[in-house]
């Protein structure tokens, strides 16, 4: 759990400074705030690319709920992070779990196992076994964690749910065949 005075730094704004950030999207930016735990502060306004807003009919607010509301129910299911907090007063945030290394990271540094491969598959199963579809599903939105042993799916701002559960498709199994030929 977080400290009081880690409480109190959340609240008034301590964390969400440039030498904290670790990372960054189009719907907020994730920030340190010890070696267990990181925070998402997620944007009060429109999101803008060249000026234009990029619309998807959600208010900002409803964008932030909905994110939190799927990251922390998928959370249960060992898909997402695990939420500890959240706040909607003066800034817009969620505390979670800190998580080690990008699956792009891995691949790219050529340390993904092929025991983290089998991980990678189950989470998909896992996935696919419920109905939210991640819509903006890349290698940077699929992080390991040493302390879990484990994959988690973050970055939930993009998702859609499917009227039914599926079994892994074509190119999700094509996908992780590939990456254990490049580690074998």
């Amino acid at each position: 759990m977080l400290t009081s005075e880690e409480l109190a730094n959340l609240k008034n704004g301590y964390y969400f400074k440039k030498k904290l950030k670790i990372g960054s999207g189009a719907f907020g930016s994730v920030y340190s705030i010890n070696d267990r735990y990181v925070v998402k502060k997620v944007s009060q306004s429109w999101i803008t690319i060249f000026d234009m807003p990029v619309l998807n009919f959600k208010s900002p607010h409803t964008q932030f709920r909905n994110e939190l509301i799927v990251t922390n129910l998928l959370s249960k299911q060992g898909i997402s992070p695990r939420v500890l907090y959240y706040s909607e007063n003066r800034f817009w945030y969620y505390v979670m779990e800190r998580l080690d290394e990008t699956l792009y990271s891995l691949i790219k540094n050529k340390r993904l196992t092929l025991h983290q491969i089998d991980k990678l598959e189950q989470i998909f199963i896992k996935l696919v076994n419920t109905t939210y579809r991640h819509d903006d599903m890349h290698q940077k939105n699929i992080m390991w964690s040493e302390n879990l042993d484990d994959f988690r799916i973050i970055d939930w701002g993009l998702f859609s749910r499917s009227k039914k559960k599926k079994r892994l498709n074509n190119y999700d199994t094509k996908f992780i065949k590939s990456i254990k030929r490049k580690v074998v």
